[in-house]
């Protein structure tokens, strides 16, 4: 974006990158929130041994790796979203810091 700042357009910058965070965040919460879930269900398919090998079993399994790299990979787009988010909300700042600088510099010029 170019100075001077169209307020409308970072606006809609600022919603669009905390919208993408929100969504990341959401997919990241709700595969969190099954962790416990997918570990029962593939535990529940094991046939014999006790609760104790069936959950180890589980834990051993491709299907249960494969939900914790989704859910890693999930995390890692949430916090990159959140950065995206945060910095933009930085460099705001850091424009309307400037613009005041500028203005006080014209104002000691006169």
């Amino acid at each position: 974006m170019s100075f001077p700042l169209d307020p409308d357009k970072v606006a809609e910058e600022l919603s669009k990158r905390g919208k993408a965070w929100a969504e990341l965040n959401a997919a990241y919460q709700a595969l969190d929130d099954a962790t416990k879930s997918v570990l029962s269900d593939i535990a529940g398919k094991q046939n014999d041994g006790s609760e104790a090998s069936k959950e180890r079993a589980a834990r051993a399994s491709q299907e249960y790796r494969d939900h914790l790299h989704a859910l890693a990979d999930a995390r890692t787009k949430a916090a990159i979203a959140k950065i995206n988010y945060d910095v933009f909300q930085v460099w705001i700042d850091m424009k309307r810091s400037e613009a005041s600088y500028t203005k006080a510099e014209m104002g000691l010029g006169r």
